[in-house]
């Protein structure tokens, strides 16, 4: 009798597991597929001499953020709506000449206790670059600050989501 406990428990286990791994991977498949397509993009259209990395932001209109060099070897982020129909560039930022991502996130460190830093990433919106932090406060809420990326001071909050 005890080893059929033991093997239902481990079967159901098992199975459990199984379906958040198939949940998780078909989860991040639209992710990765429009990722690859904006890699494409930017390599067709020859937005950057060389690509480095993209990132997806989601504010008003969802974003590509295509990070690389440009002509002159400066490293900059270009800014490419997702929806095909207004895809070209619509921003593009000499990422030289504002505030880093570490700044960024020491600007809201200052103000705020944050105990754990999930995400940080550049966003447009209103015609304003910032840096986009997501964290955790002491609470483990959810927080969303948005830092200036010209002057590295707060633009925008959610706090305790």
């Amino acid at each position: 009798m005890w080893n059929w406990f033991k093997f239902i428990i481990i079967f159901i286990g098992s199975v459990a597991i199984a379906v958040m791994a198939i949940v998780f991977y078909n989860a991040s498949k639209p992710y990765k597929a429009i990722e690859k397509e904006m890699l494409q993009y930017a390599y067709d259209e020859e937005i950057l001499a060389s690509v480095d990395d993209i990132s997806l932001y989601n504010g008003s209109e969802s974003l590509a953020v295509i990070y690389g060099k440009n002509e002159k070897g400066a490293d900059v982020a270009t800014f490419v709506p997702v929806e095909e129909k207004e895809r070209k560039p619509i921003h593009t930022v000499d990422l030289s000449k504002g505030v880093t991502a570490e700044e960024a996130v020491e600007a809201v460190r200052e103000e705020v206790d944050l105990s754990k830093v999930l995400n940080v990433h550049l966003g447009y919106d209103e015609e304003q670059v910032f840096w986009e932090v997501i964290f955790e406060n002491e609470e483990k809420a959810l927080n969303y600050v948005y830092i200036s990326f010209e002057s590295g001071n707060w633009w925008k909050r959610l706090l305790n989501v």
